[in-house]
């Protein structure tokens, strides 16, 4: 695992842009085996819920959205 100094960032935190790459990165390459296409618009909230659930040791996201791997850029 890379250790290193890492902002702490949390979803809430993020400005508009910073969350709808944050959400696009987590659909498209965090869970790209998740079934989105039947998923309602008002659910939307899972979505941010399973985001804070995958943050961790492992992942992580900084203040652009974009997500990490062990420290790694995941893009």
């Amino acid at each position: 695992m890379i250790k290193e100094n890492k902002k702490i960032v949390k979803f809430e935190d993020l400005d508009i842009r910073a969350k709808l790459n944050c959400m696009e990165q987590f659909i498209d390459i965090i869970v790209p085996y998740a079934d989105y296409d039947d998923f309602p618009e008002e659910a939307l909230e899972y979505v941010i819920f399973d985001i804070g659930e995958w943050v961790g040791e492992q992942f992580y996201f900084d203040e652009n959205g974009d997500w990490y791997d062990e420290g790694r850029m995941v893009r």
